[in-house]
């Protein structure tokens, strides 16, 4: 009622709902972090992903580095197509639900990476109030498109969900909470 008609703690609340559905099969998050970039995240995500795969453990990888999203290239995912699940048999609705399906590795990885719909040179950006200038996507817009992200995406019955972080102290313990 105080919020002027603007419906934003129902809009919060629906985000949430749509992120916790969307992770209710998921038994484990695990977050590669580092203080600073170039220690090799994204390549020790995906091989330690490879080797729980090869263990027999359902594995996904979030690319959270979105502007440096590297693992689509890393994965073989790059340029992949997202698809909306099957429909049931006769339905004329896709899976019933309106998740996206996501694209795999060879040996059955599910990743989502920027690098899959934009080219991994191509940082995401907003243009500033100052002409001339623009700034990597921080905080409030990383943190509501990890959100999207989370409550679109069918990530399915999972052991686990790893997080590929972008680099920074601040931001290991941003993405923790």
């Amino acid at each position: 009622t105080g919020d002027g008609g603007s419906r934003v703690l129902e809009q919060v609340a629906e985000q949430r709902a749509r992120i916790t559905g969307g992770l209710a099969r998921v038994r484990h998050l695990v977050a590669v972090g580092s203080g600073k970039g170039g220690v090799g995240k994204s390549t020790l995500t995906l091989h330690l992903a490879g080797a729980l795969r090869a263990r027999g453990l359902r594995i996904a990888i979030l690319d959270a580095d979105f502007n440096g999203p590297s693992q689509a290239r890393m994965a073989g995912v790059q340029g992949a197509l997202f698809v909306p699940p099957p429909s049931p048999k006769g339905s004329g609705v896709a899976g019933g639900s309106h998740k996206v399906a996501l694209p795999r590795t060879r040996n059955g990885i599910a990743v989502f990476s920027m690098g899959s719909l934009i080219p991994e040179s191509e940082a995401l950006e907003f243009e500033s109030a100052a002409h001339g200038e623009s700034h990597t996507w921080r905080a409030t817009r990383e943190f509501a498109l990890l959100g999207e992200i989370l409550g679109s995406f069918e990530w399915g019955a999972l052991d686990l969900l790893m997080f590929d972080l972008p680099p920074g102290a601040e931001r290991t313990v941003q993405y923790a909470d």
